[in-house]
């Protein structure tokens, strides 16, 4: 249904003032305007489930969209000099972020994405891609429990104040008896 979405909301595009188009808000906003992981990963990542599970219904509309977040993610996210993704810019909307950061979120909405974009294409480069992104981030995410922080400040070289709970829930840990 989002693929056909976006078709329909694609081809609307040249017809619609740029400016105005970009500030559409809709449901698969991160679809039409690519912008942060956190937008188009989860969706692209469900898609192509979907696709993986049933290839006899996939559409040429969920093949063109698949493709787009992974061109997105793989050519055009930004990254860092050893290819973490990171956000080197702030978006400047209400949820506006500190720039030069590298987000749990990230690896959350990146990783199962490459990991499925490789079995889609054979190509198991996408996995290099996703292993690495885990290695290289947990390398500046965790503290020395294994426990993530939310985010790692790149250009300030410290750590958000705040422990990702989402992250966090496969960590060892014993509650106090009472």
């Amino acid at each position: 249904m989002a693929s056909r979405y976006f078709a329909f909301l694609d081809a609307t595009r040249p017809k619609v003032d740029a400016k105005e188009f970009k500030s559409f808000k809709s449901k698969i906003g991160g679809l039409v305007n690519l912008g942060s992981l956190d937008s188009c990963g989860a969706m692209g990542t469900q898609m192509l489930e979907g696709i993986l599970r049933h290839p006899e219904m996939e559409t040429s509309e969920e093949k063109r969209v698949v493709a787009r977040i992974a061109d997105w993610i793989v050519n055009h996210q930004d990254r860092l000099p050893d290819g973490t993704l990171w956000r080197s810019k702030s978006d400047g909307g209400a949820k506006a972020f500190k720039p030069g950061t590298i987000w749990m979120d990230d690896l959350y909405m990146a990783c199962p994405f490459l990991v499925r974009w490789a079995r889609y294409t054979g190509d198991p480069k996408y996995l290099d891609d996703a292993a690495q992104q885990i290695i290289h981030m947990a390398a500046l995410l965790q503290d020395k429990d294994g426990v993530w922080f939310h985010s790692y400040f790149v250009n300030d070289k410290q750590h958000s104040p705040f422990k990702w709970g989402r992250a966090n829930v496969g960590v060892s840990w014993r509650p106090s008896r009472c």
